[in-house]
């Protein structure tokens, strides 16, 4: 288990690299400074992810494939980290 820091000017390209790099069956936990708001991208099949929303919204959404993981994480870090700088990332 490995935790990270990222800043937000690389999340998009963060979220990019990370659906190619995560391995199946092993997700990846992106946290506000505080910890208080998370957001995990599981990785379910080559092409096939789960998000799960745990802060200001507490949902799932299931089934999502590689474009639309990338659309819902930027939809997402608008709601739940509209004023961080700096993001941990807690890899399992």
């Amino acid at each position: 288990m490995a935790i990270n820091r990222i800043s937000m000017k690389d999340y998009s390209r963060f979220i990019e690299k990370i659906l190619t790099e995560l391995e199946i069956g092993k997700k990846v936990n992106l946290l506000t400074f505080k910890r208080d708001r998370k957001i995990t991208i599981i990785k379910i099949s080559n092409e096939k992810f789960i998000v799960e929303e745990d802060g200001f919204k507490q949902r799932n959404f299931d089934d999502l494939n590689r474009h639309e993981v990338i659309k819902l994480m930027d939809k997402l870090r608008d709601i739940e980290f509209p004023r961080s700088n700096m993001l941990h990332i807690n890899r399992k």
